[in-house]
């Protein structure tokens, strides 16, 4: 599965540098991208999450630079907010999608979740109960599907159609996360 790391500097990034870094520390780096001298995105596996936290001190050494990373599944207005609020968190290096929503709204902000309402407004209900119940029931499909009373074949198909619509694989335990989270916080009444 692929994954975007963002990745933010408080100084000017030496990119033949860090990508050096990133190449030699880990194998599976697809491409790397900058937004501009300070941020942009690494794109990797799910297991480059795994690594980072010790990657992430000897990136800094090797680039005598300091840096924080972001894990999301997309490249989106969404991502890129939630790294740029992520920002404002000092001694933060290594974070994902949940995280930072569930941090934002502890502190009452709640713009990250407005825009992934927004986000996620054209999504139909039934795929939306239906990626809800995968995650209540601990993403086992059998268990939802018997929960909403539809066939297996139906319900697998019902999650891929979220999957492609939304770009947010919810078999994945990060993103699930984040779903779950995002999809608790928009009951509360005061978010818009």
């Amino acid at each position: 599965m692929v994954k975007y790391y963002f990745f933010t500097s408080q100084k000017d990034i030496n990119a033949e540098r860090f990508n050096a870094a990133l190449v030699s520390s880990y194998k599976n780096i697809f491409s790397i991208t900058f937004f501009d001298g300070r941020s942009g995105y690494v794109l990797s596996d799910e297991h480059l999450y795994d690594y980072l936290e010790s990657l992430i001190p000897v990136i800094m050494s090797d680039t005598d630079n300091s840096y924080q990373f972001l894990m999301s599944h997309d490249d989106s207005q969404v991502s890129r907010t939630a790294m740029k609020k992520m920002t404002k968190s000092r001694g933060v290096h290594l974070s994902t999608m949940a995280d930072i929503l569930l941090n934002l709204a502890l502190e009452n902000d709640f713009e990250l979740i407005s825009l992934a309402k927004r986000q996620y407004a054209a999504i139909s209900r039934p795929l939306m109960v239906t990626a809800e119940m995968f995650i209540s029931c601990g993403l086992n499909a059998s268990l939802a599907a018997k929960k909403l009373y539809v066939h297996r074949n139906t319900f697998a198909y019902r999650l891929n159609q979220f999957i492609e619509a939304t770009n947010l694989d919810i078999r994945d335990f990060h993103n699930a996360l984040f779903f779950n989270i995002f999809t608790k916080l928009i009951s509360n009444s005061r978010i818009q």
